[in-house]
């Protein structure tokens, strides 16, 4: 899954993000610098844990 968009402000700043069905892996760039990434071989692309007390 990719999609685009472009902020509202003074640089026109276009995010895009992108996400691998298949592997998990997910990677958000800001006008081409990469922003935020994460691995498919991070558990934390597949599984997510909330823990709560009791």
């Amino acid at each position: 899954m990719e999609f685009t968009c472009v902020l509202p402000d003074q640089e026109g700043t276009i995010i895009r993000f992108y996400r691998n069905s298949f592997l998990g892996s997910v990677s958000i760039k800001a006008n081409g610098q990469v922003v935020y990434k994460l691995s498919a071989l991070n558990p934390s692309a597949h599984f997510s844990i909330a823990l709560t007390r009791v």
